[in-house]
């Protein structure tokens, strides 16, 4: 049997695969079995060239390699160059106007290595015309990182060289990842770096790849044009890659990837599954939910637009000046850190509010619908929404609009005005100043001592815990006081009152009431 030449080339990733490799190499050849040719230098590029290493220069790391596969067939009678791993990428994801020719340079690298080593030993079999390339591609969870504007376009490039050579395979390390049950997350001991748990399942998949074995980087990628395609995956699960245009991807099936480049087209994926833009590329801009499950969707950087279908969605923007459409259903909206444009639809809706800035829209006859905020908030931005709950622990305030709503405070000190209509407050923790305002409203403090403000002719309100000589009533006007039942009735002049559920009227204190 001959002697099996395995070459490991690339950038850090390589070399911290190494022992990996080694294992995997052992474990089908046998200790001593094979030889291993390693050329990799950290961060070194493929398409330019820079004051360190690189594999850009004829005269650097490709000329090392040549050197080193030469020197390994030469001590070697009979080696063979069974396979090569090729980990490196990320070097050439930033602002680098050449990332677009990577596959090119992956190309000639390859080509010149398979030319050198058949002049060098003309008349002799080394392999290396049939040696299979198995390509460590780049990972669709990587961290973000500042310069990385052309992660998808190398991603890319991997997958052409892919599917133009028969000899080259693509080896995805998050299908790896997720094959061993870890999360994104968890696949990263850095922004670039793989963490120590998954080398060695990613050094076998790609040691398998490359001699020959099963590679685990599933099917070949479905690769667009530069027209407005709509790419459609498999039962499989595939990649699919647009190119220019205004692309479609149809994703309904597990395991679909898609991957987009920089400024090639407004796109869209339509699926009937959650599904996060920022974890397949960061160039696609719309999302679209179909069927009727509860599903969930999340945007990227762009400024997105995010369409809910029939079921109870959740939607996220993200990051940018997104427009979210919840459609029908109860669904829950959730801004991000732009100015966004939230429109819940028919259902019951609930909007997180963490920004500000956003634009709720909804429509009268569409169901009782909720913010969530954890800053001031006033519904009058929000005509026919209900309801306001405020979030955290921030001494932040509420405002009702023209419905009857209903306000709840947070554990701190709020101020809740509830606007025209017959409202229901609940201060909820916290020292709280409430304000039915117009309308006959109930009011509860809840925990802390809270003040209930009064102007005149605003309605007949209820109380429902107050407790004299902790909470205290602030008011306009003389105001006549008396007995009604258990209660305490408090009349205003000029119109107006508060019953206060539960309190007999001997009970309150001189401070109980004060003028404002």
């Amino acid at each position: 049997m001959a002697t099996p030449i395995i070459v490991l080339a690339g950038q850090s990733n390589a070399r911290a695969l190494r022992d990996g490799v080694v294992a995997a190499l052992t474990a089908q050849y046998g200790a001593g079995g094979f030889v291993l040719v390693e050329v990799a230098a950290a961060g070194a590029p493929l398409t330019y060239k820079r004051s360190d290493a690189d594999w850009y220069a004829s005269d650097e790391l490709r000329a090392e390699l040549q050197a080193g596969v030469s020197g390994a067939l030469r001590d070697t009678s009979d080696g063979v160059v069974e396979g090569i791993v090729w980990v490196q990428g990320e070097g050439d994801t930033h602002d680098i106007a050449r990332a677009g020719d990577y596959g090119a340079h992956l190309t000639a690298l390859m080509d010149g290595l398979r030319d050198g080593i058949a002049a060098e030993f003309a008349g002799r079999e080394t392999g290396i015309g049939s040696a299979r390339l198995a390509i460590s591609a780049l990972s669709d969870v990587a961290p973000d990182g500042a310069g990385r504007d052309n992660w998808s376009v190398v991603m890319a490039e991997q997958a052409a060289v892919a599917a133009a050579d028969g000899r080259a395979v693509l080896v995805d390390p998050d299908l790896i990842a997720q094959a061993q049950g870890m999360t994104g997350a968890a696949m990263w001991l850095d922004g670039l770096h793989y963490a120590m748990d998954l080398r060695p399942h990613l050094a076998r998949a790609l040691v398998e790849a490359a001699t020959g074995g099963a590679a685990q980087g599933g099917p070949p990628p479905l690769v667009g044009t530069d027209g407005n395609d709509r790419m459609v995956g498999t039962p499989g699960g595939d990649r699919l890659i647009g190119g220019r245009g205004d692309d479609t991807y149809i994703v309904d099936h597990a395991g679909d990837r898609v991957v987009e480049l920089n400024t090639q087209g407004r796109d869209t994926v339509v699926t009937d599954r959650s599904f996060s833009l920022r974890f397949h590329s960061q160039y696609i801009e719309d999302l679209v939910l179909t069927g009727s499950g509860d599903v969930d969707g999340t945007g990227n950087r762009l400024d997105n637009r995010i369409t809910g279908n029939s079921g109870n969605n959740r939607l996220e923007g993200a990051w940018g000046d997104d427009v979210l459409l919840g459609g029908a259903g109860n669904d829950r909206l959730v801004d991000s850190a732009g100015r966004n444009r939230m429109v819940g639809g028919t259902g019951d809706d609930t909007y997180e509010i963490v920004h500000r800035g956003n634009r709720i829209v909804e429509r009268e006859g569409e169901g009782e619908d909720t913010v969530v905020a954890s800053i001031t908030f006033s519904l009058r931005k929000a005509a026919w929404v209900e309801r306001l709950v405020l979030a955290g622990d921030a001494a932040i305030d509420g405002t009702g609009n023209g419905l009857d709503n209903a306000l709840r405070g947070n554990s701190a000190a709020n101020r809740l005005n509830g606007g025209w209509g017959d409202d229901r407050i609940d201060g909820g923790g916290g020292d709280d100043r409430i304000i039915g305002h117009r309308g006959d409203d109930v009011l509860t403090g809840g925990a802390g001592h809270d003040v209930f403000l009064f102007r005149a002719g605003e309605g007949a309100d209820r109380i429902t815990d107050f407790t004299p000589g902790e909470d205290r009533i602030g008011h306009e006007g003389a105001a006549t006081l008396a007995q009604q039942g258990g209660d305490t009735l408090i009349l205003f002049q000029g119109g107006g009152s508060v019953l206060l559920e539960g309190v007999d009227v001997s009970g309150l204190t001189a401070d109980s009431l004060f003028l404002l």
